[in-house]
């Protein structure tokens, strides 16, 4: 279990591509951090666990970048996301590690969990509520003690606290320096667990046909092969996912609705999370198949 403090699920896609790219599988459950957004709250699953994991506090690295002085980051100072790059740099790391832990058979599986994500927009709102300092806004003032009467149409009332759902902030909060969390926006709030494995370096996917013909009415269709037998396939392009239905063991049919031109689509292809391989569909249009038809029996003919 490696906790990786204030991992939210923005970054699933680079984590989904860091994996696919270091030969590992990858499997994502989605979770809901409890109320207030606070570490305090939310480190019962990695106090608890019960095998090997990093440290006694996790890797805080991420969490401080965001509401820490560590690496200078400051809003500000400078209003430009400068700090993604370090976040990033980061996140790599811990998939290195993963791979590394893995590949030397250390151990089977290798998790990734967090406590809660963090808010960009609750810095840049700058909104400010309108209530008495005593409040003593928590957490860059995304939390505060639960007290009455308010009216706060944003605030959620649990664990004795009220956390702010918009990106507004409590008075008396010191602001946050480039993200904040406490709150219960959804970017506070969801959470990955990720699970990394070893992959099975010898499955391959490619498309059965060289080309397809588009067809605006019907859908787009092209089938896939795999040369083990996969679950859950599904085709990603252009950012949209399409489900593949089996044909056989081997084989998968899926439906592309958006081509309706003859061209070219580099698309992703997934086994559940786990991104397996990359294809091109090559697409032509109707009257360009009949032509080629023509053409090979005019030829055929001479």
């Amino acid at each position: 279990m490696f906790w990786l403090d204030a991992l939210g699920v923005e970054y699933l896609a680079y984590i989904s591509k860091l994996a696919y790219e270091r030969e590992l599988s990858i499997s994502v459950n989605i979770a809901r951090a409890e109320l207030p957004t606070t570490t305090a709250m939310n480190r019962n699953f990695f106090d608890e666990w019960t095998g090997a994991k990093n440290g006694d506090n996790g890797d805080k690295r991420l969490d401080e970048i965001k509401h820490k002085d560590t690496g200078g980051y400051n809003f500000t100072k400078n209003e430009s996301p400068i700090y993604l790059a370090g976040e990033l740099d980061i996140i790599a790391d811990v998939i290195d590690r993963a791979a590394t832990e893995l590949a030397s058979r250390h151990y089977k599986r290798f998790l990734i969990a967090s406590d809660h994500g963090a808010s960009r927009l609750a810095v840049l709102r700058r909104k400010e509520e309108r209530y008495p300092a005593e409040t003593q806004g928590e957490h860059s003032g995304r939390c505060c003690k639960k007290f009455d009467p308010h009216d706060l149409p944003f605030a959620v009332d649990e664990n004795g606290y009220l956390a702010l759902a918009d990106y507004g902030r409590f008075k008396g909060g010191r602001a946050a320096n480039v993200e904040a969390h406490g709150g219960a926006s959804l970017e506070e709030v969801v959470i990955p667990i990720i699970e990394l494995t070893l992959k099975n370096s010898n499955v391959t996917v490619d498309l059965v046909e060289d080309s397809v013909t588009v067809d605006s009415r019907n859908g787009t269709v092209a089938t896939l092969f795999a040369n083990a037998p996969l679950n859950n396939v599904s085709l990603v392009l252009n950012g949209k996912r399409h489900s593949a239905s089996p044909i056989d063991k081997n084989h998968y049919k899926v439906t592309l609705p958006d081509i309706r031109r003859a061209g070219e689509y580099p698309a992703d292809v997934y086994a559940g999370d786990d991104l397996i391989g990359e294809v091109l569909i090559k697409t032509q249009g109707k009257s360009g198949k009949i032509d080629d038809g023509f053409d090979s029996h005019f030829k055929k003919n001479l």
